[in-house]
């Protein structure tokens, strides 16, 4: 199931442990957050590019 930080899905999350509790199953929770606009410092592409040619 998917997580994120909303009421709903926190309350689906907390129903979903319950549920596979209940029947003994294990459950895969899966949190994804968005990467920043630029996860990297300008030029660090073009920098290791250059090193490893």
């Amino acid at each position: 199931m998917g997580v994120d930080e909303s009421p709903a899905a926190r309350w689906a999350l907390a129903w979903a442990i319950g549920a596979a509790r209940l029947h003994r199953m294990a459950l895969v929770a899966v949190h994804v957050s968005r990467a920043p606009v630029h996860p990297f410092p300008r030029g660090a592409a073009r920098a290791a590019r250059g090193a490893s040619g």
